[in-house]
């Protein structure tokens, strides 16, 4: 049996951290609300596919027995004669019309997952950005790719500081590595270049 690697791509940072019974209580509650959520769509996709039916066959009964009655006591409807014909076109017209709702009920579990999905888009294009751009700013010209970090603090919560006082040079073509243990600050660096996020203090300059 293979096992992927993605699987534990993050135990040494959960060990780290010491953080593996809270990592276990996430998955075990995330996992049984998957599993509740799986139960109770399987549950009312199963349902009602057989609902359906079994009401298409009763307005089937309705519709023959109603039209027998009519059609025994010579009774007219509508100011229309009874017949037999006209009971069997009933009763194909009533089939005709189960018929797409019975469909429907096929593909009711790929509309709802179209219909999550579609309010995930909604949600994303909605979100407005945390990072805005000040009044008047300059448009980025087309750039030489010189890259300057002068006295650059950042944080993600405030008052925690994860970069202080960073600075660094980095030349057009130029081939930089940034090491460092897990927590030091080296995907932090990288993100404040395209502005991922805004620094708390310093100045991270392009071409100057």
């Amino acid at each position: 049996m293979q096992i992927s690697k993605r699987v534990f791509a993050a135990v040494r940072e959960a060990q780290a951290f010491n953080r593996e019974a809270e990592n276990i209580q996430i998955f075990n509650e995330s996992n049984a609300a998957s599993r509740d959520a799986s139960i109770r769509a399987v549950a009312y996709t199963s349902a009602l596919g057989p609902t359906l039916e079994a009401l298409g066959y009763v307005s089937m009964a309705i519709v023959a027995g109603a039209g027998g009655l009519f059609l025994l006591s010579g009774q007219s409807m509508l100011g229309t004669t009874m017949s037999l014909g006209l009971i069997i076109a009933f009763l194909g017209y009533t089939q005709r019309f189960n018929q797409p709702i019975s469909h429907i009920s096929v593909m009711w579990t790929n509309i709802q997952s179209a219909i999550a999905g579609a309010e995930r888009i909604f949600e994303l294009l909605d979100t407005q950005p945390q990072l805005e751009d000040k009044v008047n700013a300059v448009p980025m010209p087309v750039i030489r790719g010189r890259v300057e970090f002068e006295h650059v603090a950042a944080e993600y919560e405030p008052g925690e500081l994860v970069l202080d006082d960073v600075n660094l040079v980095a030349e057009p073509g130029q081939t930089v590595a940034i090491v460092g243990p897990t927590g030091a600050g080296k995907t932090t660096i990288a993100n404040l270049i395209p502005r991922f996020y805004d620094v708390k203090s310093g100045a991270i300059k392009i071409d100057g």
